[in-house]
């Protein structure tokens, strides 16, 4: 996606799109956003680990953001703020099905 000539808009909906497509998809990921069931798996999962998946997951999110910040025309803002808002509206979706 980021390596296309596409605008950041259309790069964040067809992300978000296809993030929904998946997990739709996916019986086990449906089943995470179950009540209790996300947390529960956050308690059994060692701390080092769930750290180094949220790290991996922010610096993929900041290099999405930066290129399309460089290449395009998404807003010049804090990329962590921007991707709070990818994952809100990410959320909301998940929560509104």
């Amino acid at each position: 996606m980021m390596s296309s000539a596409i605008d950041a808009e259309t790069a964040v909906r067809e992300t978000l799109k296809k993030s929904l497509r998946i997990v739709a998809d996916s019986k086990l990921l449906r089943k995470m956003y179950e009540p209790g069931v996300y947390e529960q798996l956050l308690r059994k999962l060692p701390p080092e680990r769930l750290n180094r998946h949220q790290e991996n997951d922010l610096q993929a999110g900041i290099e999405f953001v930066r290129h399309f910040q460089e290449k395009s025309n998404l807003k010049q803002s804090d990329p962590e703020i921007i991707i709070a808002f990818f994952r809100a509206i990410f959320m909301i979706s998940q929560n509104s099905q």
